[in-house]
């Protein structure tokens, strides 16, 4: 019969550490800070303008973004805002909220 293993705390500390990462990478803002950061955009849009990203541009953000840990690949969408990223790269106004570009 196996005996129970102990777990130390440095075991117990990186498996922690370990479960944390893994809810950070599918973890989004709540829907009410969504709807804030929405609600952001839309006044930047307002005060700054609609002009549209060329298509070359749209392609390089999304590169950068692609790099990004925070990018999600469904959506695709940015994890740190909760923004659906094909829409908000096309608007020269939005920017990323972490000044990746």
């Amino acid at each position: 019969m196996n005996e129970p293993r102990i777990i130390t705390p440095a075991e117990r500390a990186a498996r922690k550490l370990k479960s944390q990462e893994e809810a950070a990478k599918v973890a989004f803002p709540s829907r009410w800070q969504m709807l804030k950061n929405l609600m952001g955009s839309m006044g930047d849009l307002v005060t700054q303008g609609t002009d549209m990203r060329s298509p070359e541009e749209v392609e390089r953000v999304l590169k950068i973004c692609a790099e990004c840990p925070y990018f999600r690949e469904k959506g695709p969408r940015c994890a740190h805002c909760g923004c659906f990223l094909l829409v908000k790269v096309k608007a020269t106004a939005l920017k990323c909220p972490i000044d990746k570009w």
